[in-house]
């Protein structure tokens, strides 16, 4: 997949339906749109889905993905 002139590194992904998905790595652009994500989920939902234990957890990623690490 490309964005502007680059590849964005990622892998292609079969659906239980059949479609292929494009993963990629979160970028400084997902911030606001992960933070997002994780405010639509209850609690038990992050903890299964995301292996996300707290909304700390949430806070800490958000601020490495605004920072620009995408490392744990």
């Amino acid at each position: 997949m490309l964005q502007g002139s680059h590849a964005i590194a990622g892998s292609d992904a079969l659906t239980i339906d059949g479609r292929i998905v494009h993963i990629r790595p979160v970028t400084e652009g997902d911030a606001v749109a992960l933070t997002a994500l994780y405010g639509r989920g209850s609690p038990a939902s992050l903890r299964i889905r995301f292996l996300v234990p707290s909304p700390s957890a949430i806070a800490a990623d958000r601020s490495r993905v605004e920072a620009g690490s995408t490392s744990g």
